[in-house]
């Protein structure tokens, strides 16, 4: 437990250094800010290019509540754009180690594979939820302010299924920073395989259950209409899809280290 806190601090370090810390939870407030925003003002610009071309424009169609809004930022900036930064930015977490020789270094001491992946992973995690967590705050204050309140259960309930999407993508980044070598290649083979599993979601109702994506969709609906089909079956899946890398990532490594 010392060599995994002693880890854990060495990252935490190492996060403060590059100001990670700072820019990572400032991009997830300008994406939670631009939702709400956006909505809010698009009648307005509307109304100006109706007037400018002589046409009437009904935007009764385009009206949308308040829960509507904020699940928007879920799946329009955090799940698109979001998802994008957050592969970027901790896609080196092993790799990094790798290219300076601090891997070989670390390994060689007393340490243990394990307690290196976990402190990683965790490490990791936290910094991202943070910065998420930061992000989604800022666009409820948004959302409330602009629009109408949201039933904090919701709010708090779709927070939580995200959360569990947020640590199944940082197990799978880990994985990939742990095989593959290419900076170019990890960036762009992590980021399309999580589009990927987004976007087979709906295809067919045995997939979505094993779908780690699935928990994403699920917080979106649970953000809108306050329910959430077959939740504890998701959780499940998604949790064990989690253990399931990780364990693999200590496998590769231990391999290293053999």
């Amino acid at each position: 437990m010392k060599q995994y806190q002693v880890l854990v601090k060495k990252e935490w370090k190492q996060f403060f250094k590059e100001w990670k810390v700072i820019w990572l939870p400032m991009v997830f407030i300008l994406l939670g800010i631009m939702q709400p925003i956006a909505v809010y003002y698009l009648p307005f610009l509307m109304d100006l290019v109706g007037e400018e071309e002589g046409v009437t424009i009904d935007l009764s169609a385009m009206e949308q509540t308040s829960s509507e809004i904020f699940a928007g930022t879920l799946s329009s900036q955090f799940d698109q754009l979001g998802l994008i930064v957050i592969a970027v930015s901790i896609m080196g977490m092993i790799q990094i180690d790798k290219k300076d020789g601090m891997l070989d270094i670390i390994l060689t001491k007393p340490v243990g594979v394990k307690n290196y992946v976990l402190s990683k992973y965790t490490s990791y995690l936290l910094l991202v939820l943070f910065s998420i967590a930061i992000g989604y705050l800022t666009s409820y204050g948004y959302t409330v302010f602009l629009f109408e309140s949201i039933p904090i259960q919701n709010v708090l309930l779709g927070f939580v299924y995200y959360a569990l999407w947020i640590a199944f993508i940082v197990a799978f980044v880990l994985l990939m920073s742990s095989i593959v070598k290419q900076t170019a290649l990890l960036a762009i083979g992590s980021i399309g395989i999580l589009f990927i599993l987004r976007a087979m979601n709906g295809w067919n109702d045995l997939i979505d259950l094993i779908l780690p994506s699935s928990l994403s969709y699920e917080a979106i609906n649970q953000m809108i209409t306050g329910q959430s089909s077959e939740i504890l079956i998701h959780i499940v899946v998604i949790i064990l899809w989690s253990i399931l890398l990780l364990y693999l990532s200590v496998q590769k490594l231990s391999i290293r280290n053999a």
